[in-house]
């Protein structure tokens, strides 16, 4: 849909790898159980309402001896899955087994981290500014590199300084991506499921279960196609305007960002991780197939279809700009030194690397790209590639070489000063 101001492009997502983004809060067993594969939610005030007075009081006896098995105990034997629980989800079984093997240890918490989630619906959410900063990091890093810029020591340590000199802006209200609207995704029931995630050291050889339990998008590693679509708002109004402030001229913001470059920065940037991501931490080893089956599905992308890293677990090269990164790592001595790359992956189920999504744009297409093309201008700005105005000038006829050259038409355009006798 076109209008005056604002061009909105439909855009269609696919999980490549399972995508993690957390609410922030936490699930423990005093909230939540598991039957069959499935984990499932229930508010404990509203059971405790449901309960007789006998019931009741045997529960408040359990809490008041902090007997947190039998409290455990208590809700596993009386919730039933129709009649108390809201909202449920499904679960590896790997994640069943444990939760099974444990509920009887109070040492154990057997904390869960769920996905990010509409309170109305319960439906899975991934948040617009997901995925509009995943394509502001790779802008970034692939305007950085067309610009041929090279930052000082204090744009470094400032990474909004940096973002300011690399996108050509002052003020902060110059920032191009103030044109770009991403809305929010809600996911179908059922999209998701609750993983561990663990630790891949290549140094170690092997993995290390940190006891993270994540619930992530299922995805086309494990054999599932979980889809989703939005749309991204380009606000055109800023091309070749100027505003007033404080009695000088400005632009409203230093660039437009559109599909092309969008599709250009993130292939180059994120295509260029995945690559060495595999080199560095998969080849060879027992995740190979799995790595290799990852980069068969963007072999043939599209001009119309790019690469993003979503959400927790994608590792410091998917989140900071390739030429001046520096990741903390902590060495074999406990000691720390700045590096470029990590030396550490994170696993869901302990072999699927994370974040990779693809982004299809449903309205756009190559042959209309010239709209969206832009030209640096000396000053780093950009400036849209117009068509040549007509001229108004009548065209001068070609010349016969054999005749001579007739000067007579300057006569009448310029005067010419006659010599003194």
């Amino acid at each position: 849909m076109n209008k005056r101001f604002l061009t909105t492009v439909r855009v269609e997502g696919e999980f490549l790898s399972p995508v993690h983004i957390g609410s922030g809060q936490e699930l423990d067993p005093f909230s939540c159980f598991m039957v069959e594969g499935y984990l499932y939610y229930f508010d404990l005030p509203s059971v405790l309402q449901t309960l007789g007075e006998t019931e009741r009081n045997a529960f408040l006896e359990l809490a008041n001896r902090d007997d947190l098995i039998g409290l455990r105990r208590f809700l596993s034997e009386r919730l039933g899955r129709r009649k108390d629980v809201s909202r449920r989800i499904l679960v590896s079984p790997s994640v069943e087994r444990e939760f099974k093997a444990k509920i009887d240890d109070p040492r154990n918490q057997l904390v869960l981290q769920p996905f990010l989630r509409n309170q109305g619906t319960f439906n899975p959410v991934v948040p617009g500014s997901s995925i509009k900063g995943a394509i502001r990091t790779a802008v970034i890093d692939t305007l950085l590199e067309e610009k041929r810029l090279r930052l000082n020591e204090e744009s470094l340590r400032d990474p909004k300084r940096m973002e300011k000199v690399v996108l050509g802006y002052n003020d902060i209200d110059q920032d191009p991506f103030k044109a770009l609207k991403v809305e929010d995704v809600e996911l179908q029931p059922d999209s998701t499921i609750l993983f561990h995630v663990y630790n891949y050291s290549p140094r170690r050889g092997g993995l290390t279960n940190l006891g993270l339990r994540f619930e992530t998008t299922r995805s086309l590693l494990e054999g599932r196609n979980v889809t989703f679509q939005t749309q991204l708002q380009f606000f055109d109004g800023y091309h070749g305007k100027t505003i007033k402030q404080k009695g000088y001229e400005k632009q409203p913001i230093s660039m437009l960002i559109g599909p092309e470059l969008i599709i250009r920065a993130c292939n180059r940037f994120y295509l260029r991780n995945l690559e060495e991501e595999h080199d560095r931490f998969y080849r060879r080893t027992e995740f190979d197939a799995i790595s290799r089956r990852l980069l068969s599905f963007v072999e043939n992308l599209g001009s119309n279809e790019c690469v993003l890293r979503l959400g927790r677990f994608t590792q410091a090269e998917s989140k900071s700009i390739n030429r001046y990164r520096k990741v903390t790592v902590k060495t074999a001595r406990s000691t720390y030194k700045r590096m470029e790359y990590g030396t550490t992956r994170n696993l869901a189920d302990g072999c699927f690397p994370m974040g990779w999504t693809l982004i299809r744009f449903l309205d756009w297409k190559p042959d209309i790209a010239a709209s969206w093309k832009r030209g640096w201008s000396k000053r780093g700005e950009i400036r849209a590639e117009r068509p040549a105005k007509p001229s108004h000038r009548e065209p001068v006829p070609e010349r016969d070489p054999t005749k001579p050259l007739d000067l007579s038409v300057l006569k009448r355009r310029f005067k010419v000063k006659k010599e003194k006798d």
